[in-house]
């Protein structure tokens, strides 16, 4: 019988990791200004290409019952570079930071004290040329799921712009980035905040106005028209910056733990967890990272993306010669889903 569970787990390896993010596919609605060319397509194209379902939607810029609902009914909300932002911040600032679905900002504009509300400060400005300083970024936590894959310089940086300008807000007088009550995930050499996420129900800042009331995450691309021959919101990212967007959009999309020991960390006990539980478990603590109820291989998929290092204790289980089979199998596989993933990637 514990032949059997091992074999079915193995074939569950190889089904979810080599089919890629499509295991993980949302409903995203794209928020953008744009009516005619798409200044922005190819941030779609790129969803659209690694699997997920994209609702362009352009007619946001004023909010009733029916376009809410139609918000908190995504998987996740994206807002484009390329929108206007008092057109989304005089009146509606209110309805948009209730919106109950995850929500990615990609334009700074919003973010302000005078707009959103997410940061406390009305300043603006374009990053410099190199985008950003010295082209690079650096991850406050390398372990973070926006990261995985990417192999990470010494100071834990990496170059995320391809080319233009991206719009960021001002720092703090003392230099600080401006996350408040939410997490520093990347700045650059200038303390400029490009990637920070925010939980529900907690104010983004002290003195802010604005409670989110849903995941929130402020990660800064698309070109600045400002400054740059492209319009506002081109596609303009690295491969490691497209991969780091996706990451960011797999993690938020879905609501998912795959902690399954609550231990504050994803790892490889928790993949001797998930792997127990295969088509038995039902709960958190047996695998089931999506809540839906059963743990099957969406539940791995989802560990995949958020696991900090693959260093499970193969001692701790049954048959110990089986599961560091599996184990080496698994390292295999993932290595060869990165390949195949960042393989068809494009850059504007």
């Amino acid at each position: 019988m514990k032949k059997k569970q091992s074999c079915k787990a193995l074939l569950a390896i190889a089904a979810v990791l080599l089919m890629g993010s499509p295991v993980l596919a949302a409903n995203i609605l794209w928020v953008t200004d744009d009516t005619g060319p798409e200044n922005d397509g190819g941030w779609t194209d790129l969803l659209t290409g690694n699997g997920h379902s994209v609702t362009r939607r352009s007619d946001l810029q004023a909010l009733d019952a029916g376009k809410i609902s139609d918000l908190n009914a995504a998987d996740l909300v994206i807002v484009s570079r390329n929108t206007n932002s008092g057109a989304y911040g005089d009146g509606d600032t209110d309805d948009w930071n209730g919106v109950t679905s995850p929500l990615m900002l990609m334009g700074a504009h919003l973010l302000r004290s005078s707009r959103w509300d997410w940061m406390d400060s009305t300043v603006t400005e374009p990053s410099a040329a190199p985008v950003p300083p010295d082209g690079d970024i650096f991850a406050a936590n390398p372990n973070d799921p926006i990261f995985s894959g990417i192999a990470l310089g010494g100071a834990n940086d990496f170059t995320i712009v391809a080319s233009d300008a991206v719009l960021l807000l001002g720092v703090q007088a003392d230099g600080s980035g401006m996350v408040g009550n939410g997490t520093m995930v990347a700045d650059d050499t200038n303390f400029n905040v490009w990637i920070a996420r925010w939980d529900a129900g907690t104010p983004y800042y002290a003195g802010s106005t604005q409670t989110p009331a849903a995941a929130r995450l402020w990660f800064g691309g698309g070109a600045d028209g400002g400054v740059d021959t492209d319009p506002d919101g081109t596609e303009n990212f690295t491969a490691d910056g497209e991969l780091a967007f996706l990451n960011a959009v797999d993690d938020m999309a879905v609501s998912t733990n795959a902690d399954f020991d609550s231990d504050n960390d994803v790892d490889g006990a928790d993949f001797l967890i998930w792997q127990r539980g295969y088509l038995n478990g039902t709960t958190l603590a047996e695998g089931d990272a999506n809540d839906d109820g059963v743990v099957n291989g969406i539940d791995l998929g989802i560990w995949e993306n958020k696991f900090d290092t693959v260093t499970p204790a193969v001692t701790s289980v049954p048959e110990p010669a089986t599961l560091l089979l599996a184990m080496g199998g698994m390292a295999g596989i993932l290595g060869l889903r990165r390949r195949i993933r960042t393989s068809g990637l494009h850059h504007a």
